[in-house]
């Protein structure tokens, strides 16, 4: 699959991604085109093509590829290709995206009446790993009781898991979680305390579904099967990444493409963007550096000269749930006042720390939710009435 591109995501304040699946959407293995279909953010493309490579690079690098300690953006795009979760959320643009869906699992899970225990049923095959090995219950219970071993030393079973029973003193496999339990199909996870985000904890790559015979590695695993549309094929720290498409994998989720090719990591952006525009690479999602973007978007963008002559625009600007702060230490003096802290949020010239990063990096904001994520305007409306709460007070003290 040759097609040139340039895929720009620009990250800050509330800022644009381009996910990994977006290049190559669909659900069929078999020779042959669609018709036309949705780049990220809506944009209309010229129609996919089943098969092929999709050849890409990245300027960023992948930190790890196990899904107990992976963090990075680019990371976490590789996973939502090769992973496969208790839930997930729907490869769909808009707020159909945002809505948390039964991956594994057949259904959302049934809850206690004291809201701590959360029953998922896991039938076991529907989903296999590359190599065969089915998805059942017990494989999210050894995902889960992996990231809970303090040898595995994962951030997210240390932090997000701290409220399973159990997790406490927990001494790691092959010893069992006291709070996860599993029966049959039925897998059972019993929290000390409710938990609102629980929910959306287990559908964050952290909990992805891995084999059984996935070894504790403080360092991460350097190879891992995956139960996704494509699995990690090989993958050379700081240099390169393989896709390829899993072949026992008959979800719903796109899988157009036979292979997804990052022929170069860590790459030059100006390089980078040479490649795009020469054909050479399909995609990058990070390689525009913020001194092109205006120019590339006048060329390549919706509106462009390049796209009106062609049809077929080639550069993205796509919103994602992002922000960027600056975060005030109120242990030592200078902050530890608030009308300090104040001052200082008053003064900050938003506009011009986002300007160097080029056109359409992000929104200038002061609110903790960025827009693309659910509650953020309802947010931004309680910090209206606030602030004028504030200042009527401020005025009447005076």
């Amino acid at each position: 699959m040759r097609r040139p591109g340039l895929w720009l995501a620009v990250g800050a304040l509330t800022v644009g991604v381009v996910l990994l699946g977006a290049a190559g959407c669909g659900n069929s293995s078999s020779s042959g085109s669609g018709g036309n279909s949705s780049a990220p953010g809506g944009q209309s493309v010229v129609a996919h093509v089943n098969g092929g490579t999709l050849k890409m690079a990245a300027h960023g690098d992948i930190d790890f590829i196990d899904p107990a300690l992976a963090y990075y953006q680019t990371s976490w795009q590789v996973e939502y290709a090769t992973c496969v979760k208790l839930l997930n959320y729907p490869d769909k643009s808009g707020d159909a995206g945002k809505v948390l869906t039964p991956e594994a699992a057949s259904a959302l899970p049934t809850v206690s009446a004291d809201g701590k225990t959360y029953t998922f049923t896991v039938p076991a095959g529907k989903y296999k790993f590359n190599t065969g090995e089915p998805v059942t219950a017990a494989t999210f219970q050894h995902a889960l009781e992996r990231d809970l071993s303090p040898k595995q030393a994962s951030y997210f079973g240390a932090t997000f898991l701290s409220d399973v029973q159990g997790a406490s003193g927990y001494k790691g496999l092959p010893a069992h979680v006291s709070g996860i339990k599993v029966s049959g199909d039925q897998l059972a996870i019993t929290l000390t305390q409710k938990d609102a985000g629980f929910l959306s904890k287990v559908a964050t790559p952290f909990a992805c579904a891995i084999p059984k015979a996935t070894p504790i590695n403080a360092k991460g695993v350097q190879s891992i099967a995956g139960a996704g549309p494509y699995y990690i094929s090989s993958w050379t720290q700081h240099r390169s990444l393989v896709l390829k498409e899993n072949p026992f994998y008959k979800g719903p989720r796109p899988h157009y493409l036979n292979q997804i090719d990052y022929t170069q990591l860590t790459i030059d952006q100006n390089q980078g963007t040479l490649e795009l525009k020469n054909g050479q690479l399909d995609y990058c999602p990070d390689c525009v550096p913020g001194s092109q973007t205006f120019q590339l978007n006048q060329q390549f963008g919706p509106e462009g000269t390049a796209t009106k002559s062609s049809g077929d625009q080639r550069f993205f600007i796509t919103p994602a749930a992002i922000i960027s702060y600056f975060a005030l230490n109120t242990v030592r003096p200078t902050f530890k006042n608030p009308l300090v802290r104040e001052a200082v949020n008053w003064a900050i010239d938003r506009p011009a720390i986002e300007k160097p990063y080029g056109y359409g990096y992000g929104t200038p904001g002061d609110k903790i939710l960025p827009p693309a994520l659910p509650g953020a305007s309802s947010i931004r409306a309680f910090t209206r009435r606030a602030a004028r709460l504030r200042l009527t007070s401020r005025r009447r003290r005076i």
